[in-house]
């Protein structure tokens, strides 16, 4: 599952908010706790307004070949918030159960 959504967040990343400019760069930083981990990814594009991505499940969109990233990420982590420029997203997963050593 994270390396799913972690796949579509640096996709999405270089591919729309870059616009697969091989001169731009995607930043990721990562921190691992013991409950959870949460990845952050940033691009250099412009950004972009989350809200105003049609949802890929509803009948209309349902042919559609792309517009699924977010939703799969969404879907997949237990958190997922943009920044408010839009060209940043985290994703954080919680672990479940306890930790064993």
């Amino acid at each position: 599952n994270f390396r799913v959504g972690l796949t579509e967040a640096l996709s999405n990343a270089m591919l729309y908010g870059n616009n697969s400019d091989p001169e731009k760069s995607v930043r990721v930083e990562v921190a691992i706790k013991l409950e959870e981990v949460s990845v952050r990814v940033t691009d250099q594009g412009v950004g972009f307004d989350p809200t105003t991505v049609p949802d890929p499940t509803l009948p209309a969109n349902i042919s559609k070949s792309g517009g699924r990233g977010i939703f799969l990420m969404k879907a997949l982590m237990d958190e997922v918030q943009f920044n408010d420029r839009g060209n940043s997203v985290t994703l954080v997963l919680r672990f479940e159960g306890e930790a064993t050593a």
